[in-house]
């Protein structure tokens, strides 16, 4: 197996297995967080530093015949050092379903990103509250770019990294996404588009798990406004670019001023209530960002004061960090 983590978690797994030792007792025989002996046995991560001697030491305590070699082993000849047997191997999974294995939707995708694909690529900022339940509003980069009739995009942060691509089925963009970095999520959007003109700001709903110990299923409004375009190639910029953005997003919320640099009209969206009536009277029963109060607009339909909440975003994310300017004329009021 290639894999050295993913190796030493099938052995660790299978040891604890076989001489019954729990993950509680394990993790407090080694004086480790359960959230850390979980990710050795699940294969993320592998031991470091003084670990593998201490689960060494552990084993050795039941098995006198066992040694730090004894991890190399092949599964057969491990499980028969511990006294079992290896459990069957598992049959072959099938392929993970890409988004190009979406057939119907792919075809018809491919046919509005022909037409109102370029309306897209470019760099934004996302808003949205947080998962984790804390009321907070985070910011995040994204990159969304175009290759050929098919559009794709990146969160881009230091702690994770999301990726997929994006389908546009009757002016809406809907996404699967996996963070790609770490493999231990997936998140889904669903984005109000515009009709064809380049867009300056959407928003939808995005579906993912939090970081808490149960990763709790979440669902939020966000919106996403573009502070920067890409470069004359399409591509996306380079990293230390990306790297000056989602730092200064990062010390934005870290000093209390996301809320200020999202502004008024933003956050109301964003923190959006179910269950009792809104201001108009109307009560949305489940989570929902229709069309008649989307944010979504394209460059026609810039007004002063959305130009104003632009202009600001890229004031603070974007000046000065190598990224290509908006190139819209600011509009005065």
């Amino acid at each position: 197996m290639s894999d050295p983590a993913r190796q030493f978690g099938d052995r660790l797994s299978l040891a604890m297995k076989l001489l019954n030792i729990s993950q509680g007792a394990l993790s407090s025989e080694a004086r480790a967080d359960k959230s850390l002996v979980s990710r050795w046995a699940r294969g993320i991560a592998a031991p470091r530093g003084p670990y593998l001697a201490v689960l060494t030491g552990i084993v050795r305590a039941r098995v006198p015949a066992f040694n730090q070699l004894s991890w190399d082993l092949p599964l057969d000849a491990f499980a028969a050092l511990l006294g079992g047997e290896a459990p069957p191997p598992e049959p072959a999974p099938r392929p993970a379903a890409a988004p190009s294995d979406i057939p119907h939707s792919r075809l018809q995708s491919a046919v509005e990103v022909a037409r109102e694909g370029a309306a897209y690529p470019g760099l934004y900022a996302l808003f949205r509250v947080a998962f984790r339940n804390t009321g907070e509003l985070l910011a995040e980069l994204i990159v969304l770019w175009r290759e050929g009739d098919r559009l794709f995009f990146r969160s881009f942060d230091p702690s994770f990294s999301h990726a997929g691509e994006l389908f546009i089925i009757r002016h809406q963009l809907f996404s699967i996404a996996e963070d790609d970095a770490r493999a231990d999520g997936m998140s889904y959007w669903i984005v109000n588009g515009v009709a064809g003109q380049k867009a300056y700001r959407c928003d939808g709903i995005a579906m993912s798990v939090a970081g808490d110990r149960y990763r709790t299923p979440g669902a939020t409004v966000f919106v996403l406004q573009r502070i920067a375009e890409l470069g004359d190639d399409g591509a996306p910029p380079p990293v230390a670019v990306l790297t000056a953005i989602s730092a200064r997003m990062k010390a934005a919320y870290v000093e209390g001023r996301i809320d200020d640099l999202a502004g008024p009209r933003i956050c109301a969206a964003i923190r959006s209530v179910v269950g009792v009536p809104r201001v108009d009277g109307t009560v949305d029963h489940h989570l929902r960002q229709p069309m008649e109060r989307s944010l979504s607009v394209s460059e026609v339909e810039l007004s002063p004061d959305i130009a104003a909440d632009i202009d600001r975003v890229c004031a603070d994310f974007t000046e000065g960090s190598g990224a290509v300017p908006l190139a819209y004329t600011r509009i005065s009021a």
